[in-house]
């Protein structure tokens, strides 16, 4: 049950931190907005930290995605490890048997 507060927590402080990135900041008025919706924040009303954790994680995950995605590119990043392992033309695994394929052609008893 503490997943959703924790990964909240992990997140703004990688914005904060890792990003240098302070936009999430914005998005504070709309979840207060919802724990206050909920009954506001209290001792004995849980639904109202619930609601309010779970419209941070759905605002704070939005603006990690944006960062990542638009600032930092990590898509192209995706695509270039995939054409680094795929070496843009050929199979990884191609590339790596045609290396080592005479050692394997070897007796085992003469590989060291």
């Amino acid at each position: 049950w503490r997943q959703p507060y924790l990964l909240v927590g992990k997140s703004i402080n990688f914005l904060r931190r890792c990003c240098d990135d302070d936009s999430w900041a914005e998005e504070r008025a709309p979840v207060a907005a919802a724990a206050a919706v909920a009954g506001g924040l209290g001792y004995g009303n849980p639904a109202a930290l619930d609601a309010l954790v779970g419209e941070a994680k759905r605002r704070i995950d939005r603006c990690l995605r944006r960062v990542l995605f638009q600032r930092y590119k990590f898509g192209e990043h995706c695509l270039a490890v995939k054409r680094y392992l795929l070496l843009g033309q050929g199979d990884f695994h191609h590339y790596l048997m045609d290396l080592v394929g005479p050692d394997l052609a070897e007796p085992a008893s003469s590989v060291s």
